[in-house]
């Protein structure tokens, strides 16, 4: 086991023993999007867990589908791009699909008697989605690591929300994976896509400063006192 992986690992048992995530005889469902992140997330946890139900649910029609573990995951057709797409003509294209994806992956816990849904989301997306909440529903929330659904009866459980991406990349250079390219075609025309294009170009005027971890320190640090209004604990 290398350095850095031993230090990743440390900090997703950091964030299970804070959180209490899941326990180790219980079946996981882990979302496996051919990404860095997804891949990421399965290779360390196979190191940890036993017992992992890697699932890909292909949502447009990729003709060239390789990413590193594909042998190892459940490929599930769907036809969830051209829902959302029909969808978004009354509301958001990108959020539409979200709810989609995750009806799916409840779909298939529900189908493996699983209850927990593992997902590989990192400090990086805990802050854009921050950040877009704020500007875009006028809110404060964010992702938390452990997420109940239903009244509990499903979990969605990000073991790397505080992980930062750039850990990540240096992970998936280590390992040499095989990543699928994003062929969304919102990708690079998404809400998220512009706020981390607009942290991109803060963090390139600020380089001393570590643009990310800041924000991610702020949402832990909050002075009631400096608020507007109250807050309860």
């Amino acid at each position: 086991m290398t350095r850095l992986e031993r230090l990743l690992i440390e900090k997703i048992d950091e964030n299970n023993q804070k959180y209490q995530l899941w326990t180790n005889s219980e079946p996981l469902v882990i979302a496996i999007s051919g990404g860095k992140d997804s891949l990421s997330l399965y290779s360390l946890m196979k190191k940890i867990h036993n017992h992992l139900l890697p699932v890909h649910l292909r949502i447009i029609n990729e003709n060239l589908m390789h990413f590193t573990f594909k042998e190892e995951t459940q490929i599930i057709e769907t036809g969830i791009y051209s829902q959302a797409k029909e969808k978004s003509k009354k509301g958001n294209c990108c959020y539409n699909c979200s709810r989609l994806r995750r009806k799916a992956l409840l779909e298939f816990a529900k189908s493996n008697q699983a209850h927990k849904i593992l997902l590989a989301h990192t400090l990086n997306d805990t802050i854009e989605t921050l950040l877009l909440n704020m500007l875009f529903s006028r809110e404060i929330s964010t992702l938390k690591s452990r997420q109940e659904l239903f009244n509990g009866e499903y979990e969605l459980i990000r073991p790397m929300y505080n992980i930062e991406d750039k850990l990540i990349k240096s992970y998936v250079k280590e390992k040499q994976f095989d990543i699928m390219v994003n062929l969304c075609p919102e990708n690079n025309n998404s809400k998220r896509a512009y706020i981390r294009n607009l942290l991109t170009q803060i963090q390139s005027d600020h380089p001393h400063l570590n643009i990310y971890d800041n924000l991610f320190a702020s949402i832990q640090h909050i002075k009631k006192s400096f608020l507007p209004f109250k807050i309860e604990d």
